[in-house]
């Protein structure tokens, strides 16, 4: 069920779906012909103005059917126009994207295999040109990102890219405040916008996404509701100036891979892992090591596990 959440104190998260329900005073009828649309002989441009159109019907259909405190009310007009169009596009989503399918199947499939090639190098952030103390595994974002084809409506997409965002600056924090209790005297690096478009841009490689130029003409194109001061639409241009990274990128020219940094780690790493790790500990088990980065921090507690789990399986 396509969410709200509504911009207004104390207001309470309502569905699209049961808003229409109820304020629709003409019954299930009100959408039901919508499933007539037809895509025949449409592009992409075509069939965004084709639901504008249905849209704006629609509106002043449903607006006019309220008595006239409710249309003159502009929070009102807000929430009618985000629940049809959402409501709208979700049931037109198949047709809608086999459209944007097709005219960016090209652009789809170069930027799939762009993202396959780097993540079968096992590209790793620093390769992409981000600094040693912001490098650190984002599985939990990369998980997230993944679900963005599975997701039917503009909102519904737009809350997967801000649950991405936010699980990147959460797991960044994470690992350097973790970092920070280890090493007191250690500066704490400043998160710019220019390291989150480079990480989003890294979780865009790793989650691999089939259709990634379909989706970003879906979210572009609906959900007109969205002003530019709302935290969607800075959240939207970094994810597109990470697509545009990505397009501009050069596998070529791929810098040097940290070496405290394994997203696969195999035997051979293993072992070679575990000798760096105890060369960090005197014979007493003091550091003499100086942690840098989360990464750094990362791979000591992910040896630990799996000396320990080999320990408990021995």
């Amino acid at each position: 069920m396509t969410e709200l959440f509504l911009e207004v104190s104390g207001a309470q998260d309502e569905s699209a779906n049961l808003f229409l329900k109820k304020y629709n005073k003409i019954g299930d009828r009100f959408l039901h012909d919508i499933d007539i649309f037809t895509v025949n002989h449409l592009n992409a441009e075509g069939v965004v103005n084709e639901i504008q159109n249905i849209m704006k019907e629609k509106w002043s259909h449903l607006l006019h059917l309220q008595h006239d405190e409710l249309q003159q009310n502009a929070y009102f007009q807000w929430c009618l126009t985000i629940s049809l169009e959402n409501v709208i596009v979700e049931k037109l989503y198949e047709k809608v994207m086999h459209v944007f399918h097709n005219e960016f199947e090209c652009l789809d499939m170069i930027y799939f295999a762009k993202c396959k090639k780097l993540s079968k190098l096992d590209v790793t952030p620093d390769q992409l040109g981000i600094p040693k103390e912001f490098v650190t595994p984002l599985p939990a974002a990369i998980v997230e990102l993944a679900t963005l084809d599975t997701q039917r409506s503009p909102i519904e997409k737009l809350n997967c890219l801000q649950t991405t965002y936010d699980l990147i600056l959460a797991e960044l924090k994470g690992g350097i405040i973790e970092v920070i209790a280890e090493i007191t005297d250690l500066e704490i690096p400043t998160i710019t916008n220019e390291i989150i478009t480079l990480l989003f841009m890294y979780v865009i490689i790793k989650s691999k996404p089939v259709h990634l130029i379909s989706n970003c003409y879906f979210i572009n194109n609906f959900q007109h509701t969205i002003t530019p001061d709302h935290v969607f639409s800075s959240i939207l241009q970094i994810f597109q100036q990470a697509v545009d990274k990505l397009k501009h990128f050069n596998i070529e020219e791929l810098n040097p891979r940290n070496a405290q940094f394994h997203p696969n780690i195999g035997l051979g790493d293993l072992i070679q892992i575990t000798s760096e790790i105890h060369s960090r500990f005197d014979k007493n088990g003091r550091r003499i090591y100086k942690i840098s980065s989360p990464s750094d921090l990362h791979l000591e507690r992910l040896t630990a596990m799996i000396a320990a789990a080999t320990l408990k399986n021995s």
